[in-house]
């Protein structure tokens, strides 16, 4: 009651902004990240609006009591001297201009479903993000056509539609469809693809011999880096291991095969799951998986068409989601019992 008390009191002040756009029009953004009131102030801050803190904290608390699940994720455009009060019944009101989804990078098909289910005013044309579902209608895969077929035609009991939609912030008007939606992520991660495959490092990169099997690469260098350089790194370490017959033995690849039945993330691994003799099991398993494991950012798939130049066939994760790389397995196992066991 405080606070919406607080809010009336400077509900119709003039909304101050630190310059005016062009067009006279300012969009303010809410996404799945501005959890909290605080959030959304600083993103009204963040963009361009200059009415302080402790005037704009009460409005939009006041505005978000409103709504029984908070303010409504989209873009706001405010006009230049309207009232506080303005902002207040755009914020309660959940009057978006256009809405806003977040893919992160190393999504799932599974976690790409859920974000798509969160998301207000979509037309749902699609049940789900089934194999069987995602089948029906291929226009939404345009370009992905052969790739989806040859895979189709060699294994079984994978999922052929991952990694098919690049992460990124996208916008979209109230009423649109879920698969034209899901289209235009599929086709900004062939155009991507395309983009990258035509600046590759031929040499470096001989042994991968499609754009999506440089993808299926992709998504292990970003399941497995954390920092960004060290993608590269993660990158010539994958290619070092295929030049010489090695397995993969990637972790996420074990995962990956562990939720996809339940369409899950799950988290450890235990001998069992590494000894499971399944497509995806990079332990038991030479070369890449049949398909992706994620949807890989864009600069993951740079890394994996320039891997960096090294010798190094290990890595262990050593810390503040950092690796130590190594050349021999001598060498690993003393960073495994320095960073894991801390012997």
């Amino acid at each position: 009651m405080v606070v919406i008390l607080l809010a009336l009191i400077f509900i119709f002040q003039p909304i101050s902004w630190t310059t005016v756009p062009k067009n006279g029009v300012l969009s303010v953004i809410i996404d799945r990240t501005d959890t909290t009131t605080a959030d959304a102030v600083k993103k009204l801050r963040l963009s361009g609006v200059q009415t302080p803190e402790a005037i704009l904290y009460p409005v939009v608390s006041a505005a978000s009591a409103f709504s029984s699940s908070g303010l409504k994720k989209g873009c706001y455009q405010l006009s230049p001297k309207s009232p506080l009060i303005s902002l207040f019944f755009k914020l309660a009101s959940g009057r978006v201009s256009y809405l806003v989804i977040r893919i992160p990078d190393g999504a799932n098909i599974w976690g790409v479903e859920k974000l798509f289910k969160e998301s207000p005013d979509l037309d749902r044309k699609l049940t789900d993000f089934s194999d069987a579902t995602l089948k029906s209608d291929p226009e939404v895969f345009r370009g992905f056509d052969q790739d989806i077929d040859s895979v189709r035609k060699e294994s079984a009991s994978v999922s052929y539609y991952e990694g098919l939609a690049a992460p990124d912030t996208y916008y979209y008007q109230p009423g649109q469809s879920d698969a034209a939606l899901l289209a235009k992520m599929v086709r900004h991660q062939k155009q991507i693809l395309d983009s990258e495959w035509q600046n590759r490092d031929t040499a470096a990169t001989a042994l991968i011999r499609t754009p999506y099997e440089a993808l299926i690469l992709a998504s292990l260098i970003d399941k497995e880096a954390g920092q960004g350089q060290e993608k590269y790194l993660v990158s010539s370490v994958f290619y070092n291991r295929l030049k010489i017959g090695m397995p993969l033995q990637t972790d996420p690849t074990v995962l990956y095969a562990k939720g996809l039945e339940t369409r899950s993330d799950p988290k450890n691994i235990t001998k069992d799951d590494l000894l499971k003799d399944n497509i995806y099991n990079t332990y038991r398993q030479r070369g890449l998986p049949p398909t992706p494991i994620a949807c890989p950012s864009r600069e993951a798939i740079h890394a994996a068409m320039h891997p960096a130049d090294t010798k190094y066939l290990y890595f262990v994760a050593s810390g503040s989601g950092r690796s130590k790389f190594s050349e021999t397995l001598g060498e690993h196992n003393a960073a495994v019992n320095q960073y894991i066991l801390k012997k």
